[in-house]
């Protein structure tokens, strides 16, 4: 009998340890059916959510770790449970290294997942930007659109309106208010009240309670 060849793990220029992608299409790929012979049903490509984490570097984790539950909520991403567990270290939006842990998932490993993990790393970058973490910005990114010079800048005037002394930052917002417009004071109406003076007063009506004295 022939011994059926072992599969090779990949190799070659083009692969980089912790390339998932990569790897998962090279190990995960169904075989090709023989001719004449009915194609076996594909089945879904899945993935560790630890393996995504891992693949992502530290100071660009907060927001796939916070936001993950609202991407299934959302249908973005399914994933399934299971009853491993993993813990792994990200940076938080003040920059401080935390560790996270959690219960292990199996991903269905699609683009329109890595499309969201792209968006949400990007996110982590603003987070810690805004909290003053250790983020290196380069011209670069600006240029290439990587970052945006819009949202840079947003987050580069507050922090300034922040350091600004305490005096300052009042006389300008005062300066932005509207001054409120006065109000004309209404003049009285003198003539009723001077009718109501002048007029005679009525005569008072005699009890008829009160008897009659015949002198």
């Amino acid at each position: 009998m022939s011994q059926l060849p072992t599969q090779e793990p990949p190799t070659g220029p083009d692969f980089q340890p912790g390339d998932i992608e990569f790897a998962l299409d090279q190990l995960c790929a169904p075989p090709s059916p023989a001719p004449g012979d009915v194609a076996p049903p594909v089945t879904p490509t899945l993935v560790r959510w630890s393996e995504l984490l891992g693949a992502i570097p530290t100071q660009q984790r907060l927001k796939p770790i916070t936001e993950f539950s609202r991407a299934i909520h959302e249908g973005v991403v399914q994933a399934a449970t299971i009853t491993e567990e993993f813990s792994l270290t990200y940076l938080n939006a003040n920059g401080k290294e935390v560790e996270f842990k959690g219960h292990e998932e199996l991903i269905f490993d699609t683009p329109q997942v890595h499309a969201w993990l792209a968006q949400q790393t990007t996110e982590s970058t603003y987070a810690l930007i805004r909290g003053g973490g250790p983020v290196e910005v380069t011209e670069e990114q600006i240029v290439k659109g990587e970052l945006d010079f819009a949202r840079l800048a947003e987050i580069r005037r507050m922090a300034a309106t922040q350091n600004l002394p305490e005096r300052t930052v009042t006389a300008a917002a005062s300066a932005r208010k509207p001054k409120p417009k006065t109000k004309r004071k209404s003049m009285p109406n003198t003539s009723s009240k001077a009718g109501q003076k002048s007029g005679s007063a009525k005569p008072e009506k005699a009890s008829k309670d009160t008897p009659t004295t015949n002198e």
